[in-house]
């Protein structure tokens, strides 16, 4: 330790101080502005006094201490003489000074006039925009005593301290000034013998000190810093985020900033979500049992009661929920829980599932509400149990049966629920059962009707477009884009712009409607809608963008098990445009989680179809084909994924029968293109170009040039080739279409097409049942000798070095398909 460090300041008692950081700073190298932000106990005082003692002493400086509002005030408005300039420094140490306090305007006039001082101030609370030229802020960070200082302070002051105190001193509790102070007096005093546990002292002294100055610092701290009071509302719960210290006068981004400074704190521990990067913080128990007793318990249900009511003026559904739930208001949780369901869906804190996990399941049978909270964020959890959600889910279902509503819009609204539930424990049909009486229940403008209602009562039409988005989402898990597209207009033609849910809900209708086609461009539309965005960027050339925007969902994705509308566009994508990127497991890991979370053993059809184009892109074709036929659900992205695959393996009259058969079925305008330009294409491969030409020529006209030259991608370079050499003969409109389709990725091939006679056919199907010579002559009728020539013979047509390799090339060319 150096000598300047050893400069010690007397105190009433014997102890000793080092010097601490930053005081010895010369006059001329001091910032216009400094700011001590600390939080209560962390030596703020004694840094001001050591800086101003420095200055007097040995700088020259004339320092005033300004312990009073007034004596504040007073010297800040008075202005030297301009012919007798001095080096001056003011030191406000008497106060804390507020966000709003007028003393930061009479602060940056004074440093703007003539020969200003060198400002001192504590504040928690720097305001932004201070238009101060330079400012120096000072946290717990900057003015913690380091291990080396800790050491010296125990030198000077004779301290016999246990092995390991002083780091613990400076790591875990920061290197605090209070703490470390008592820590080496108590030291001091009795020695090393009263340490046997360090670490507990620690704690209980540290709950005594830090934590007693935050209750002392009482509800009102809000006039002097808001950090203070976010500290002061954080005391209120064990847990806590900071979207429940926010609002009544706090704005989120100044809560943020003040709960990220509880976070640094050695009060508790903090747990961070890795997919948001939300932190919750929890009290450490002694700190918690010191608020318990300190705070009476009147005052801590008033500051509950007025949490509660700042949050629901704020619009701050989940800390209200969790104030509720923490108070043990569960009717009440509860009717907050199915009024916003829709918000806690789409982004619930983590603290929620913190303070519903300390309920079981029988204590909330009554409310139907919290079980579908607790069960969907249950199912959210990536080491979720099917078994555990389910139950709450299952629950949440026999309460919603027995609620009775008054009103159609009620009815509507307890339907939703019941769909959202349904469709989170993978039950396909009760989930469309429930989607139909949505659909009954809206009605349309005309009829009576949901729909009806809201176009007389402005309070339905204020709330529905948020309400639809549970419908939509269920929707899309079922495959039913038609439904989507429908509640997507409705969300558009309702959406409420003062509503929290407002950005969300055009966000989500936009997805809706740029996945089904219906829009092309989201430019000035959304921010991003997530389904349409990677299609937009296919189509503006910016395939590595289309990848990125993937990327992106598949990172932010995961819930639940099965996701149809993300894991299909997802994995199409992927395998259009880069299907290199993709491993044997990625292409069919889709339509496994799908098989496994849907009740009925049956896959979401939109995961067959992304499922197809995988395995196609990967030059399996027949085992596209499988994938095709494996569903007994039939509906366009069966038959579309049934036609591209039978192009695959050189069937094309098969595949142009299911592809009109795939026209009859589509809807939407992506439905039509995709499904019209696979007509086309089968008849490409039959030789009749100019009906290819025509019938593009038609869809085309039909659903614009954006969609069809997205469904261009699904034809072969070979196929695309003959349609541009036809086009300008045939079909000169879509010569233009063609032309900026050239460029686009086309990962399908033709697959190599083997002519084989019905009397081939069947010696592969044998030879790949492993049957020997012998046992096919048996099963044919015929000599061994006739088996060997036909094999010799079918070994050559197929380009094989033996039988194993001749199945193998019939399996990949799909010559196998049809016996499927």
């Amino acid at each position: 330790m150096t000598t300047a460090d050893q400069k010690v300041a007397r105190r009433s008692s014997a102890w000793r101080e080092v010097l601490r950081r930053g005081t010895r700073t010369p006059f001329a190298d001091l910032a216009p502005l400094t700011v001590i932000a600390l939080l209560p106990g962390w030596g703020a005082s004694t840094w001001l006094r050591q800086a101003a003692q420095f200055l007097d002493r040995t700088e020259g400086v004339t320092v005033r201490r300004l312990s009073t509002r007034a004596a504040a005030v007073e010297a800040l408005t008075q202005v030297a003489e301009l012919d007798t300039p001095r080096a001056e420094a003011l030191v406000i140490d008497g106060l804390i000074v507020g966000a709003h306090d007028p003393l930061w305007e009479l602060i940056k006039d004074r440093l703007a006039a003539p020969a200003p001082p060198k400002v001192f101030i504590r504040s928690l609370d720097v305001p932004e925009g201070r238009d101060v030229e330079s400012t120096t802020v000072l946290t717990e960070a900057d003015l913690a005593l380091p291990l080396a200082k800790i050491e010296g302070l125990a030198r000077v002051n004779g301290a016999q301290v246990p092995p390991g105190l002083l780091e613990v001193l400076a790591s875990r509790y920061r290197g605090n000034a209070s703490i470390v102070r008592h820590r080496l007096e108590r030291s001091s005093a009795r020695g090393p013998e009263s340490w046997p546990h360090a670490d507990a002292t620690l704690e209980v002294q540290l709950a005594a000190d830090l934590g007693g100055r935050l209750i002392a610092a009482g509800a009102d701290a809000l006039e002097r810093s808001t950090t203070l009071t976010v500290l002061w509302r954080a005391l209120g719960m064990r847990r806590v985020d900071a979207t429940l210290v926010a609002g009544d006068g706090i704005a989120d981004d100044t809560a943020r900033k003040a709960f990220h400074r509880l976070t640094l704190q050695p009060f508790g521990e903090v747990d961070v979500d890795p997919a948001t990067g939300e932190a919750t913080f929890e009290w450490h128990e002694a700190i918690w049992d010191l608020i318990d007793r300190r705070i009476p318990a009147e005052v801590r249900t008033a500051m509950r009661d007025h949490a509660v009511v700042a949050a629901r003026r704020e619009g701050n559904a989940a800390a209200e929920l969790v104030t509720l739930l923490v108070q043990g208001k569960l009717a009440e949780a509860d009717a907050v829980a199915f009024e916003h369901f829709r918000l806690l869906a789409e982004h619930a804190p983590a603290v929620l599932g913190q303070v519903l996990a300390t309920f079981s399941l029988d204590s909330l049978r009554p409310y139907p509400s919290l079980l579908l909270c607790v069960g969907h964020l249950q199912l959210i959890q990536p080491t979720r149990s099917p078994g555990a959600y389910h139950q709450f889910l299952d629950a949440a279902l026999d309460g919603f049966a027995r609620v009775r509503p008054l009103t159609p819009f009620e009815v509507l609204r307890v339907t939703l629920r019941q769909a959202y539930a349904h469709v989170s424990r993978g039950d396909r049909d009760a989930t469309a059962r429930s989607l139909r009486l949505v659909d009954q229940l809206l009605g349309s403008e005309g009829d009576a009707g949901v729909i009806a209602d809201a176009a007389v009562e402005p309070e339905i039409a204020s709330r529905l477009a948020g309400e639809l988005y549970l419908a939509m989402w269920s929707a899309g898990q079922v495959d039913d884009l038609d439904l989507c597209v429908r509640l997507a207009d409705l969300t558009l033609e309702f959406r409420n712009r003062i509503s929290p849910t407002a950005s969300t809900d055009l966000h989500n209708a936009i997805s809706a409607r740029g996945f089904a086609g219906l829009e092309t461009s989201v430019a000035g539309r959304t921010m991003g809608a997530a389904l349409a965005d990677p299609l937009v960027a296919m189509n503006s050339d910016d395939e590595e963008g289309a990848l990125s925007l993937v990327d992106y969902m598949a990172d932010i994705s995961g819930y639940p098990p099965s996701c149809s509308a993300p894991d299909s566009l997802i994995l199409g994508v992927r395998s259009l445009l880069a299907p290199e990127r993709l491993d044997p497991t990625q292409r069919t890991e889709a339509l496994e989680a799908s098989l496994a979370f849907w009740s009925d053993g049956e896959p979401s059809t939109l995961v067959v179809a992304s499922t197809t184009v995988a395995l196609l892109a990967a030059g399996d074709a027949a085992g596209a084909l499988r994938v095709a036929r494996s569903t007994r659900r039939k509906d366009v992205f069966t038959a579309t994924s049934e036609a591209i695959a039978l192009l695959a393996v050189g069937r094309a009259s098969d595949a142009a029968e299911i592809a009109l058969e795939a026209e009859r079925l589509a809807r939407t305008p992506r439905g039509k293109a995709i499904s019209g330009t696979l007509a086309s294409l089968a008849q490409v491969r039959l030789g009749n170009l100019i009906a290819a030409c025509h019938h593009l020529e038609g869809v085309a006209a039909a659903v614009g040039g954006d969609l069809t030259r997205f469904a261009l991608r699904f034809a072969t370079e070979d196929d695309f080739s003959d349609l541009e050499q036809e086009a300008p003969v045939s079909a000169p409109a879509l010569v233009p279409i063609l032309a900026a389709a050239a460029t686009d990725s086309r990962p399908l091939r033709r697959t190599e097409v083997f002519s084989v006679t019905a009397v081939e056919r069947t010696l592969l199907g044998l030879m790949r049942e492993g049957h020997t010579y012998p046992e096919i002559a048996q099963r044919r009728f015929v000599s061994i000798n006739t088996v060997r020539t036909q094999t010799k013979a079918l070994l050559r047509k197929l380009g094989a070095e033996d039988r194993h390799e001749a199945v193998a090339i019939a399996e990949r060319a799909g010559l196998f398909a049809g016996d499927a």
